[in-house]
């Protein structure tokens, strides 16, 4: 289900231009905010997991597991049971 959070920029940028005619900033109703920030939370999970779909195991490994480089800085080193 695609998350379409244009309502909650609308209700955001509503309280923006009140606050520039007004010289105040009105409060939104709390189920406006709260329904913003959960589209807002529900589009980024979206984005994570399309881009997840995308990832490439194989090219990672091959990455990580390259010869030659800088070896880990002092704290960046793996545990030793890792």
């Amino acid at each position: 289900m695609p998350h379409d959070n244009t309502i909650a920029k609308e209700a955001i940028n509503d309280e923006s231009q009140m606050k520039n005619k007004c010289g105040f900033t009105p409060r939104l109703p709390r189920s406006i905010k709260a329904a913003a920030e959960t589209l807002s939370v529900l589009s980024t999970a979206d984005f994570f997991m399309q881009r997840a779909k995308r990832a490439k195991p194989d090219a990672i490994d091959r990455i990580l597991n390259r010869s030659g480089g800088e070896p880990p800085r002092a704290g960046d080193e793996l545990p030793e049971k890792f």
